[in-house]
């Protein structure tokens, strides 16, 4: 998340989530158009709600009553009108890891539709404050399988024909969320975006016809299926070390700091060289240079690395870098964006001096 990636996603005629202020705040420093932004999180601060009512129309994906209360006391101070859309949990499971399953009822994330309509009285005692617009879902992310989709779309529809029979809110936006998974290694099997989003257009608008509902304008989330792919990470391998158990270790240049997924939830990556053919097939284990043992960017790899090749890792656009910390004192690297064969530094390496700058 930076000026360049918000720029290049209003050149492609894309909207953005974001979920905190710094990230409006970027949004806002590109002038991205703030009618295309959908404002997640469970927990939006009174100051960042402020500032994205100051900003302009931007979408409101409410994940609870708390928060819904806190909108209309801002608009209310400010005399304005939020645009509004309920994070629906549909408590349906994805075959992923725990920490990144989102659909489950028991997730943090969004209300139960049962939650959603006792709510709705809210709405019509506030519609000077509040423009219900819809409905929004989110299953998890690295998702694999269609089934779960298919289902979150009937969930959304009951709920829309509901509201509008009982309250005579009508759904005009579904939102049906991403989580489509990418090819980490040669184990995984993602959906292809244009089957993924033609099986949920096309269901939308059976469930829809079949409730005899206006049809919704379908906002869909690809998020990491776009840009996971686009980004790879590139190390210097430093020591190499082989145990006496016969495990080999190839040392980085980098690891948890700019990559925790390995250590939070168990992602897997595939690397090779980048400066040489690797014509060998010795088994290693590419670990990070910081002080975890859990410190473990690929187990297993087949990869005759030396010390001073280049490692590129691929996948590594959607997360990581926006994960990245200063762990062990390290600066963050630089990004660089590859275009038209030409790069283009997006975000500048940190120096030692920006480390110690905000320091007492």
């Amino acid at each position: 998340m930076c000026q360049a990636i918000v720029k290049l996603l209003q050149e492609s005629n894309l909207g953005l989530d974001v979920v905190s202020y710094g990230e409006l705040y970027t949004a806002k420093l590109a002038n991205f158009d703030p009618s295309l932004i959908y404002f997640h999180g469970n927990n939006k601060l009174p100051i960042e709600i402020s500032f994205a009512l100051d900003y302009g129309p931007i979408n409101f994906i409410v994940d609870n009553e708390s928060e819904l209360n806190l909108i209309i006391e801002i608009c209310k101070q400010k005399k304005t009108t939020a645009n509004i859309m309920f994070r629906v949990t549909p408590d349906i499971e994805t075959q992923t890891h725990e920490y990144i399953k989102t659909g489950h009822k028991s997730s943090k994330f969004g209300l139960s539709p049962s939650q959603i309509k006792k709510l709705t009285p809210i709405i019509i005692n506030n519609l000077n404050f509040l423009n219900y617009l819809g409905l929004h879902v989110h299953l998890g992310s690295q998702s694999t399988k269609l089934k779960p989709y298919i289902e979150s779309v009937s969930v959304i529809a009951k709920l829309a024909s509901e509201l509008t029979a009982e309250f005579n809110l009508n759904t005009t936006k579904v939102n049906l969320g991403g989580g489509v998974g990418i090819k980490y290694n040669h184990k995984d099997s993602p959906i292809p975006l244009d089957k993924w989003a033609k099986a949920l257009s096309t269901e939308l608008v059976k469930t829809f016809t079949d409730r005899r509902l206006d049809l919704p304008q379908l906002i869909l989330e690809p998020g990491r299926a776009i840009i996971g792919s686009a980004g790879v990470t590139l190390y210097t391998v430093g020591h190499i070390k082989k145990l006496d158990s016969g495990i080999e270790y190839v040392s980085v240049d980098g690891g948890l700091a700019d990559n925790p997924r390995p250590a939070m939830y168990q992602a897997k990556y595939t690397a090779e060289l980048a400066n040489r053919i690797d014509d060998g097939q010795k088994i290693v284990s590419i670990v990070g240079k910081y002080c975890e043992s859990g410190d473990i960017l690929i187990k297993d790899i087949k990869l005759n690395a030396k010390t001073n090749d280049i490692l590129v890792v691929y996948g590594t656009g959607a997360y990581n870098y926006s994960m990245s910390s200063n762990y062990n004192r390290t600066p963050r690297p630089a990004c660089v964006l590859i275009q038209n064969g030409k790069p283009i530094e997006i975000i500048k390496a940190q120096t030692y001096e920006d480390l110690t700058r905000h320091d007492a």
